[in-house]
């Protein structure tokens, strides 16, 4: 064998650069099954690995190897010098077989193929530890054993290194092989190299591919899983997906860490810098996205501690801190913590000078007096709106704020001058940002939230002004209506519980609700037809029974029939609606024939008892006049009856 080899190592040295691959291939062949045979020590096996490494060396310098060549001959002469190894090597032999072990199995890494390098590195280390054994042999004695020591541990370190970078070239290797397989549907072939992959993967975590690569495999290795056969591989394709998702972890808690470290160092070691403000801002972002708030409002309150010793922030690093404490303040706000987002308000607060003017104060202090009055300390509230009114008195909600605390005070008047303030600033031209942001809808939300507020305070006095100033000042028919119609079952609420005289009085307020929903309805606008249509009728409905409340008052009734007639000719006509507008007409006219005698300018003289009108029957069906003229009261589609009715006038 020896002879063989030796032939062939000479016949590589001989040959010139156009025939080395043949000659190479023909030396890789003949040393590919030399590990299975037994140990056969050899002075011309040695003196051949010798010669053909030294050649290999002097050949790369002059450039005339490519690399693969490079490593496919010290492949053969490192197996060459295994091949003859003695039962004891000397310390020389073993340092010789470290030497070109490791720098075979690092040139093969070089090639990209992990495979065979992981080879030769196995030897390599092998061979360390029987140099390491022989050292520690000698016993402590031997003057150069530390140095000795040292040498090998140093070796052993650049061994693993490679060893380490192998394992990632291995794992991307393996994985590659898993995507071509899955992209020709071969599914079994690509789950065990996507398994391969992430097996190889972990077995070092510090020098592997990394948590992101190896979570990605093992989400392609669930899809592989489930396109093979969903049913039969469930569980393992979900098992695949909980340990990326492990994976992923560790490496986002990983990265959390080594953030917050160079942060920390960064802070420290950019003191005096102008910019330091933007990292300081940085640190609580992450400390508040990582649920950490504790250390985050600590964090924040050092920076309150800086800024008034002369560490003040730059103005794009204090907007972006103004931005994250309101949204944390929103956050708790929302989730009813009212005195944790005052907190954050306060903290917000504590980077405005006194007495400053400035509309996101105005904004801020809005803010807190909303948590004030959840939180029921009203002395405070209004201080803070106060403030908002000395910075911004034209914005619309510092206007509704000032209402909300009239009403908590049961101040009418109070709250009456801020409704009409917020009616006057929605239709005011655009002079601020507040404004900008305020729609017409938007302003009449805010009078209907108003009405509701007073309505859950018991101020129903105050809810009608709302309600008045919202239907005074919106130009949404639907907002108007809606208004109106709240309107109108506020006072029919009222003039239950009341006296005559102030039903009356009632009556009075009720008319110009009625012809503004007339004028409303009458107006050409987006609404469909079904819409005016409803809301006519329901209006008409409620003039036509406020009418028959006015029996006492024939210009009250007069009015009222004559509303109720107006409306009706806003609705499709049909049978009972006609005979409901003939009524309508004949009772306004009777109204008006009674105001005539009671005029005392009336030369008319008043009828005798035997000449009144006998009051007529009352037809359920239409709520107009039955055949002998009654007159129905209407009341959501339904005919009631009342137990008195007004005269109508004999011919």
């Amino acid at each position: 064998m020896a002879g063989v080899k030796g032939a062939l190592t000479d016949d590589l040295l001989q040959k010139q650069l156009p025939d080395l691959d043949e000659a190479i291939e023909k030396l890789l062949f003949e040393v590919s099954g030399l590990d299975a045979l037994p140990k056969i020590p050899h002075t011309q096996l040695e003196d051949c690995a010798i010669q053909l490494w030294n050649w290999s060396v002097t050949k790369n310098a002059g450039g005339a190897l490519s690399k693969v060549q490079k490593a496919k001959v010290r492949h053969v002469a490192c197996s060459l010098l295994y091949c003859c190894e003695p039962e004891n090597p000397t310390e020389g032999a073993i340092r010789k077989q470290i030497l070109m072990a490791s720098k075979t199995g690092r040139t093969w890494l070089d090639c990209k193929n992990p495979q065979m390098a992981d080879h030769f590195l196995r030897l390599a280390v092998k061979s360390l530890e029987t140099l390491y054994s022989q050292l520690m042999s000698r016993g402590h004695a031997a003057a150069d054993i530390n140095s000795s020591k040292a040498d090998v541990e140093k070796d052993l370190l650049r061994i693993l290194s490679c060893q380490a970078e192998s394992t990632a070239y291995l794992s991307l290797m393996c994985y590659n092989f898993g995507v071509e397989t899955y992209n020709l549907r071969m599914f079994e072939d690509s789950a065990f190299w996507l398994s391969q992959s992430y097996d190889i993967g972990k077995t070092n975590v510090k020098y592997g591919p990394g948590p992101e690569v190896l979570a990605k495999g093992l989400r392609l290795l669930a899809t592989v899983y489930l396109e093979w056969d969903c049913q039969r591989f469930q569980e393992k394709a979900l098992n695949a997906v909980i340990l990326a998702n492990k994976d992923l972890m560790r490496c986002w808690s990983h990265r959390e860490m080594l953030a917050f470290d160079y942060l920390k160092r960064v802070c420290k070691h950019f003191g005096s810098s102008p910019d330091l403000g933007t990292a300081l801002v940085l640190h609580v972002e992450l400390l508040l996205q990582k649920g950490k708030g504790l250390l985050g409002k600590q964090k924040i309150e050092d920076i309150i501690t800086g800024h008034y010793s002369g560490k003040q922030l730059a103005p794009d690093a204090l907007t972006s801190l103004h931005v994250m404490l309101w949204d944390q303040a929103s956050k708790q706000f929302e989730a009813g913590n009212y005195s944790e987002a005052l907190q954050w308000y306060n903290y917000s607060l504590s980077f405005f000078k006194a007495g400053q003017i400035d509309p996101n104060l105005a904004k801020l202090q809005r803010n807190r007096a909303s948590c004030l009055l959840r939180l029921e300390q009203l002395e405070k509230a209004k201080e803070a709106i106060k403030e908002a009114e000395r910075c911004d008195p034209e914005s619309i909600f510092t206007q509704f704020s000032i209402y909300k605390i009239a009403v908590q005070e049961n101040n009418v008047e109070k709250a009456a001058e801020a409704l009409n303030a917020v009616g006057r600033l929605s239709k005011t031209s655009v002079s601020s940002e507040d404004r900008l942001l305020v729609s017409e809808s938007s302003a009449s939300y805010l009078l209907s939230l108003a009405a509701q507020i007073a309505l859950e305070n018991g101020g129903q006095e105050t809810a009608i002004k709302a309600l008045e100033v919202l239907c005074e000042n919106s130009r949404d028919e639907g907002h108007v209506l809606m208004g109106l119609r709240c309107l109108v079952r506020l006072v029919f609420s009222t003039a239950e519980k009341s006296t005559d005289e102030l039903r009356d009085l009632n009556m009075d307020v009720l008319l110009p609700y009625l012809k503004l929903a007339l004028q409303t309805i009458s107006h050409q606008s987006h609404m469909t037809a079904e819409q005016r249509a409803e809301d006519a009728n329901w209006f008409r409905k409620i003039a036509w029974n406020s009418a028959l409340q006015c029996e006492s008052s024939p210009d009250r009734m007069r009015d009222f029939f004559v509303l109720s007639y107006q409306l009706s000719l806003l609705c499709p006509p049909d049978r009972t609606l006609l005979l409901g507008q003939r009524t309508c007409l004949l009772m306004a006219a009777a109204a008006s024939l009674e105001l005539c005698r009671k005029s005392p300018h009336s030369t008319q003289q008043v009828c005798s008892q035997s000449d009144q009108a006998v009051p007529p029957k009352r037809c359920v069906r239409s709520g107009g006049p039955c055949a002998a003229g009654g007159v129905g009261l209407l009341r959501g589609g339904s005919v009631h009856h009342l137990s008195r009715t007004g005269r109508l006038p004999r011919d």
